[in-house]
């Protein structure tokens, strides 16, 4: 089976109590740079003895479209913080001499005066300043009906914010990443199929502390982020786990082989139970399931064999018990079976 990774990840980072800090899955790009340093060692006449291989680095790149205060928090190793002290626009219309009121509550900018600033229709904009109620204010030269729009300082309890530090070290984060696997029989793209998916998990993580944030007129703005793993309490960087959910489990075995062959079933132990296992393309043999092999013997007037592999002697012989892939009959084994 012909397998391919293709798309890009989806990202999750974890926080170290396993709080989600944010979930990433409108990724432009991914990718994983692993990699050793090494340096070469060289004898007399300068023939290459020995090579050192220091400094492994795992390092995770990723450009993100969608905005989210979690990419920032993470980066800067600060938290987001629900209220805020905002901006707000509000449209008003003046009433006699140019008296108006927002229905917002402003308060004072960092000179601790609340001011406001009026833009009229014309795109005029002039700086007032809230009294009374804190609310109220005076356009000088407005009049009765005019509409304005106020911009004013006001808190907003529902308000998110990170506060960037002069002096920030980016979290470490639990990270995540899940890619979809694909196969094709045929090796043609267009005829592949969803199988499963690639999931690379990461203990620690930690983010450069790099943030540059593009915003263009002909698009939404983009984020990158960039990783590097740091080694765990066992010294490793990551797993990457290979989790097949729509194909078969014989589709990557290349040959069956019994555990024990032959075998011998007699009077004294007139049955046994055949072994068997599954060796694929990657990764350890192991036993599969009887429920896809199909059994057959040789001559069953001296012995013969179940559906799960059991073998039981008739009379004193020799013959071969056949197993072989039910769905894919081209793997199949020969086991000798004595019989005394």
């Amino acid at each position: 089976m012909k397998k391919f990774l293709a798309g890009v990840a989806s990202i999750y980072a974890y926080d170290q109590n396993d709080n989600l800090l944010f979930q990433s899955q409108t990724m432009l790009d991914t990718s994983l740079d692993i990699g050793t340093s090494s340096t070469e060692v060289g004898g007399q006449g300068d023939v290459l003895q020995f090579v050192y291989f220091h400094t492994s680095k795992f390092a995770i790149t990723a450009t993100e479209t969608q905005w989210n205060l979690g990419f920032f928090s993470v980066n800067m190793g600060a938290p987001v913080v629900t209220g805020a002290n905002v901006w707000a626009d509000e449209d008003v219309v003046l009433g006699v001499g140019g008296a108006g009121v927002v229905v917002g509550s402003p308060i004072a900018t960092s000179t601790g005066v609340i001011y406001g600033w009026v833009t009229d229709a014309s795109g005029n904009s002039t700086r007032i300043t809230f009294g009374g109620a804190g609310n109220a204010f005076t356009l000088t030269g407005g009049t009765s009906g005019q509409k304005v729009t106020v911009r004013y300082y006001e808190t907003n309890a529902a308000a998110t914010q990170v506060t960037l530090s002069g002096n920030f070290i980016p979290s470490v984060v639990r990270l995540v990443l899940e890619a979809q696997l694909f196969s094709s029989s045929g090796g043609s793209t267009g005829s592949s199929s969803k199988i499963g998916n690639v999931i690379v998990e990461v203990a620690n993580a930690q983010l450069s502390g790099a943030q540059k944030i593009d915003m263009k007129s002909s698009g939404t703005s983009s984020t990158p982020l960039s990783l590097n793993a740091l080694a765990d309490s066992n010294n490793n960087y990551c797993t990457i786990t290979e989790v097949i959910t729509s194909a078969n489990w014989y589709d990557t075995v290349t040959s069956i082989a019994a555990t024990v062959n032959p075998i011998t079933v007699s009077t004294a132990s007139p049955t046994a139970t055949i072994d068997l296992r599954a060796i694929p393309t990657t990764g350890s043999a192991f036993k599969p399931p009887y429920t896809d092999i199909t059994f057959t013997t040789s001559d069953a007037t001296k012995a013969t064999v179940n559906s799960v592999g059991t073998v039981t002697k008739i009379a004193s012989g020799s013959c071969i018990v056949t197993a072989k892939i039910s769905a894919k009959t081209s793997v199949t084994t020969d086991i000798d079976v004595t019989v005394s």
